[in-house]
């Protein structure tokens, strides 16, 4: 009992000894980080040095310390100022502070890691636009040379030039950065692979209850087991075409629907058709995800009964509001051809345009008495095979409001009933912007 006793007595006086050894060595340590409890804590502070300065003044960032030389030394306060230190903004890291005696006070140490300058910013594979364009138009690059390097402004500027090249048109444009720091400090090389600028290929309105007099396409893809009965099919459905709806075969070819296909038919807006053949597996989920109809046969007439069908529910006759035609009279932006307010111009999809044009049938929407109208961009799709573009916009027109009259303020030389024998617009009819200017124009004559 009484070894045990003694050995457990030896192993606590071993332990102790070696917390206070422990203690003492850091005590003793020069230029140790800041303890809880600083023995030097209330002595004069006689000097303040920053190391690792380069580019930036001591004085400058000694001016930013909330304490000086001569005043009394707080640890909780000096402990704070690293903080303070690295929200200026110039450093990588800032370590400390360090205490240590000097003569008879304190002396306050931070070491810091500068951030480099910003040599140079490169611009490679730019063709289309202009370094003058990444800087003139919105959003506009922040990374300038000579200021300090920030790497969140080279991911902004990076997202800006993309922006810049889609509003282009430029859908399959791709930025990206390297960074590479020397003495002279960072050079910032933005690499751009601009690819094709996209035209419109295809302006789409739904919902704008709208015959247009138009052709319309029924677009088709024919999966079979034989290529015999492709030919057959892709005869008998032609035939179908009238002046209305034209039938349009994009895609045909020998075996069962594959995904390939129901992603062809989700971007070109067709039914597929499989003739003895049906759709694997993951076929049938993208289809359902997508919306996309496959439709299976085993008999030819069939087929054309059931498309002839579908013809006729495209024909079905819907409520006049204004036609494609109208609509597109109202946009600058166009399918190919010409914008209205840039002749010679090709049809290159712009994104402000589009927004602008959006802005412009509401107007003309609302100068017709439908003022709850809502326009959208229902979807934007990219037809990788033609570096085109389809674009669908969703008009929810809302209802037509009537004309319910003028009520005239302030009319002290004319009385109401000379004023209205001026007016054309009258009370229960529908509205009409173009009624209400030549009636205001008649008054102020």
């Amino acid at each position: 009992m009484a070894f045990l006793i003694q050995k457990s007595c030896s192993i606590r006086s071993l332990v102790l000894g070696c917390f206070a050894m422990l203690a003492l060595a850091l005590s003793l340590a020069p230029g140790n980080a800041l303890a809880q409890q600083s023995p030097l804590s209330g002595k004069q502070i006689r000097k303040i040095t920053i190391e690792g300065l380069d580019k930036t003044p001591e004085s400058e960032i000694l001016g930013r310390l909330q304490f000086r030389i001569g005043e009394r030394y707080n640890p909780e306060a000096v402990e704070r100022e690293a903080a303070q230190l690295f929200a200026i903004g110039k450093f990588k890291r800032v370590l400390g502070p360090y205490e240590s005696k000097f003569e008879d006070g304190v002396a306050i140490r931070f070491v810091v890691e500068e951030k480099p300058i910003v040599y140079k910013v490169l611009y490679l594979g730019r063709d289309q636009l202009s370094e003058s364009d990444f800087y003139s138009s919105t959003p506009s690059l922040r990374l300038q040379e000579g200021d300090l390097f920030n790497e969140y402004l080279v991911e902004q500027d990076r997202q800006a030039i993309r922006t810049k090249y889609l509003d282009e048109g430029f859908l399959f444009v791709a930025v990206d950065h390297k960074i590479e720091t020397g003495k002279r400090g960072a050079i910032v090389t933005f690499t751009i692979s601009e690819g094709s600028r996209v035209q419109i290929e295809q302006i789409i309105f739904s919902g704008n209850k709208v015959d247009s007099g138009d052709v319309g396409e029924l677009n088709l893809i024919i999966k079979a087991d034989v290529r015999g009965s492709i030919e057959a099919l892709r005869s008998s459905l032609i035939d179908l075409s009238t002046d209305e709806v034209k039938v349009v075969i994009i895609h045909t070819a020998v075996g069962a629907v594959s995904q390939e296909d129901v992603q062809l038919a989700s971007a070109s807006d067709a039914v597929i058709i499989g003739f003895h053949v049906v759709a694997d597996d993951r076929a049938r989920s993208v289809a359902e995800e997508s919306g996309v109809e496959i439709r299976s046969y085993k008999v030819i007439y069939e087929v054309v009964d059931d498309i002839g069908a579908v013809m006729e529910a495209r024909l079905a006759p819907e409520e006049l509001a204004f036609s494609d035609g109208e609509l597109l009279e109202n946009m600058t932006t166009r399918e190919k051809g010409f914008w209205i307010l840039s002749f010679f111009t090709p049809g290159y999809f712009k994104h402000s345009d589009l927004q602008q044009d959006i802005v412009n049938l509401k107007k003309f929407y609302r100068s017709h008495g439908y003022m709850d109208v809502q326009i959208e961009p229902s979807s934007i799709e990219i037809l990788p095979e033609k570096d085109g573009l389809k674009i669908e916009l969703v008009i929810d027109e809302g209802e037509q409001y009537l004309f319910d009259g003028y009520l005239f303020t302030g009319n002290t030389v004319f009385s109401e009933q000379v004023l209205k024998e001026l007016t054309v617009a009258r009370a229960g009819a529908q509205f009409n912007q173009e009624k209400l200017d030549q009636d205001k124009k008649a008054i102020l004559a």
